[in-house]
């Protein structure tokens, strides 16, 4: 038994077996599915389409870096996407924050869009942390692109065991 099952026993990571799903739920499934062929069967101008692709980019980066605290407002990464905003000194690390994820979501974009992206792997995505975190002033138990080491407690949740991280996430990958 590992760790974490002891510690966190509500972290199953099991697929739903699809064949034991109501009626309801392959109903919905499939209207889900319709409306996702249909939208993407709608022609849009490509003005349109790099506005609605810049709108979801720029929310997406502004609710992942609010997740650790950065503060800065969805216009001002819109800015700072559109390279018209520079955050003043002490708010530098919240800009370096923001311009980190961007450049890893491009990085993901790129090799998605020329089919080199590979499987997702415990390992790449440490590499995007390192990508994420790099040139940020960070604690000294922060390693960059390497699974930590030590227990941490956010609020009164303690994370799951370190030694278990690396396999936590490969079975998520997975």
């Amino acid at each position: 038994m590992r760790d974490y099952e002891k510690s966190h026993p509500w972290i199953t990571l099991k697929a739903t077996d699809v064949n034991n799903l109501p009626p309801r739920t392959w109903m919905v499934l499939g209207e889900a599915r319709a409306i996702c062929e249909q939208i993407s069967s709608t022609p849009l101008r490509p003005s349109v389409a790099w506005d609605l692709e810049e709108i979801a980019l720029i929310k997406g980066v502004q609710a992942t870096t609010a997740i650790e605290g950065n503060t800065l407002n969805e216009e001002q990464v819109r800015r700072i996407y559109r390279e018209e905003y520079t955050a003043p000194p002490s708010r530098a690390y919240q800009e370096r924050e923001v311009r980190n994820v961007f450049k890893a979501l491009a990085h993901i974009d790129e090799h998605a869009k020329n089919g080199t992206l590979g499987p997702v792997t415990a390992d790449l995505i440490c590499g995007y942390n390192r990508h994420v975190l790099d040139a940020l002033e960070l604690p000294p138990d922060v390693r960059l692109g390497l699974f930590r080491d030590h227990s941490v407690m956010v609020g009164t949740y303690r994370g799951a065991p370190a030694r278990d991280c690396r396999y936590l996430t490969q079975r998520l990958a997975d």
